[in-house]
């Protein structure tokens, strides 16, 4: 729980916003029983496994096994901070946030800090967007007006112009922020005589800005060429921004999220290729600033949708950026097809030369991805040529081995056919013979298998307790759990949270865990996996007492143990003898278990 938010607050907050309410408002759910059920949106699945627990109100997935309660949930869909989660389900139940009150001085000073750069960032976009609505932004107008971009498009995305080194900084100055906020937000840099500068002068300006509409960053476009300056320069990664972690527009597809599904998102390279498909009505569309695809990046594209169409440039070198992001894609279970564009063309230039039924075409064509290397493969080779073209049909058929389905295999060596002139008979001889390179095989991700060790015996032992008193099974009624001595620490602390409230006669709720420990504590979440809940039988009671005698038997050993270490090296007879007596007390309390 962040510090500084009242629990009656966070218990106010969670109870106006039902779980099932809130989780069915972001993923298709099923009802059976008191629980709800659809896929987790956590990782790839078919067939659901991610429960909503209604009478408890916490969600678990049996798949990958995310755990947490309604602000958990939105934390992780919404990839925000905790309190940015709570601004959220405030907002959605009506509810005004308290005024917090920090008890740590330094936590409080890192809040203020947080807002004041936002407030910089914030005031910084209104004084670029105030630059191109003035009579002095004739350059940067006349750029919007060639490429054709509608008023309703530059407000939009927010565009601004940066005319000069020094007006940024006096401007903020003047709204009161100091030399400190301008250059920790990105917006202000320093140079060698200590004067302050806008650090993306002289530059069209593109604001970046995060799912929740705050803006973060902004990125700069040259629009005349100048020695020693580079064509495109984005704000540096700041405690608000941070590159590899952000993406061109989501904001607006969090927007088109709240109104309908989305099938897919179009993947391109850079802002103006989003702004000219935003311009043909495509707000489904995102950029990754320039850079290479991050891991993270993946992650929030998946918050949205299951599908992503990348739509990278016609160039070799766009066609070798997708190939990298593409398998970055893939590897967090994404669905992953190609938009194939015209050689040396981006999306901006197709919808600019040809149109935007041609994209619309090109949409429609979209590649899988083992077509797309073939694809790329074929550009390496000259087929002409008869050497080029039979390392060509090698490495293809090396490719298309790695397709499980028949069906697609034999589409794939007609395609090969047509392209070499080889019969197709040859073609499906040559691939039963090909042996792939280990290197080339998808890595299939897989659980390596626990051995059934004596400490993990006590471990489950452990959990099958815990959640036994957690979801108030009968037979923990009559045995008082601080008898017991939990080897695992995160286990210690959730035995003396039960005892603590069965002493005060107080009601016990699984969900409040999550309040407790920090998000994603893997002991939490492996309480809540089914082999774990299967509580409910006959048999359950003689395995609770057979796991409260494993952990007595653990106990004992650990304590007949230290005393034997002791008795090795003490030298003072009176004590050793009251070991000794311990070590044979303990040895018969071991028989009789």
């Amino acid at each position: 729980m962040a510090k500084g938010i009242e629990q009656d607050f966070l218990n106010e907050l969670k109870a106006k916003n039902p779980i099932e309410d809130v989780i069915s408002s972001y993923l298709h759910v099923i009802r059976r029983g008191n629980t709800l059920w659809a896929c987790c949106p956590f990782h790839h699945e078919k067939t659901p496994s991610f429960a909503i627990n209604v009478l408890d109100q916490y969600y678990h997935c049996f798949g990958c096994g995310a755990s947490g309660n309604v602000i958990t949930f939105v934390k992780e869909y919404e990839s925000v901070q905790f309190m940015e989660a709570v601004r959220i389900l405030a907002e959605r139940a009506g509810v005004v946030l308290p005024d917090i009150s920090y008890d740590d001085k330094a936590i409080a000073a890192k809040k203020q800090h947080h807002d004041r750069l936002l407030q910089v960032l914030r005031e910084t976009a209104r004084f670029y967007w105030q630059n191109l609505n003035s009579d002095r932004a004739t350059t940067f107008t006349n750029y919007i007006l060639e490429r054709e971009i509608p008023s309703s498009i530059v407000r939009k995305f927010g565009l601004g112009a940066s005319l000069n080194f020094d007006a940024l900084p006096k401007y903020l100055m003047e709204k009161g922020f100091t030399a400190f906020e301008m250059l920790d937000s990105g917006v202000v840099g320093k140079n060698d005589r200590g004067i302050l500068y806008d650090f993306l002068a002289e530059r069209l300006i593109y604001p970046i800005i995060n799912s929740l509409g705050d803006v973060i960053a902004f990125s700069g476009r040259l629009l005349e060429k100048k020695p020693n300056f580079a064509k495109y320069k984005n704000t540096r990664d700041t405690v608000i921004f941070n590159k590899s972690k952000s993406l061109y527009n989501i904001n607006q597809v969090r927007k088109l999220k709240k109104e309908q599904a989305i099938p897919y998102i179009i993947l391109v390279e850079g802002y103006m290729d989003v702004i000219a498909l935003a311009k043909v009505g495509y707000s489904n569309c995102v950029a990754s600033m320039g850079t290479s695809l991050t891991k993270e990046q993946a992650k929030l594209l998946k918050r949205y949708t299951e599908t992503i169409y990348v739509a990278y440039d016609g160039d070799f070198a766009g066609q070798v950026a997708a190939e990298r992001s593409i398998q970055i894609l893939k590897d967090e279970y994404l669905n992953v097809l190609i938009v194939p564009l015209p050689n040396g063309q981006d999306p901006d230039d197709m919808i600019k030369t040809l149109g935007k039924s041609y994209f619309d075409e090109a949409l429609q064509n979209v590649l899988p991805y083992i077509d797309f290397k073939i694809m790329m493969l074929a550009k390496r080779y000259n087929l002409t040529k008869v050497d080029d073209r039979r390392k060509f049909i090698e490495k293809a058929l090396a490719i298309i081995k790695l397709e499980k389905s028949a069906t697609v295999r034999e589409e794939l060596l007609k395609n090969l056919q047509k392209q070499t002139g080889a019969s197709l008979e040859s073609l499906q001889s040559d691939l039963e013979n090909t042996v792939v390179d280990e290197r080339e095989k998808i890595e299939i991700n897989t659980t390596k298998t626990i051995q059934s060790t004596e400490k993990n015996k006590i471990m489950l032992a452990e959990q099958f307790i815990l959640v036994a008193y957690l979801f108030h099974h009968k037979y923990t009624q009559n045995y008082d759990i601080s008898k017991l001595t939990f080897e695992n620490d995160i286990h210690k602390k959730i035995a003396a949270y039960i005892y603590e409230k069965q002493k005060n006669g107080q009601e016990i709720y699984p969900s409040s865990l999550f309040d407790i420990f920090p998000e994603n504590t893997v002991e939490i979440n492996l309480l809540f996996e089914e082999k774990n809940m299967q509580v409910f039988d006959e048999d359950s009671v003689k395995y609770f007492q057979d796991c409260v005698t494993s952990i007595l038997k653990a106990n004992n050993e650990k304590k007949r143990i230290a005393l034997v270490n002791e008795s090795m090296t003490c030298v003072e007879s009176a004590r050793k003898m009251a070991i000794l007596k311990e070590i044979q007390q303990l040895t018969e309390e071991y028989k009789n278990f």
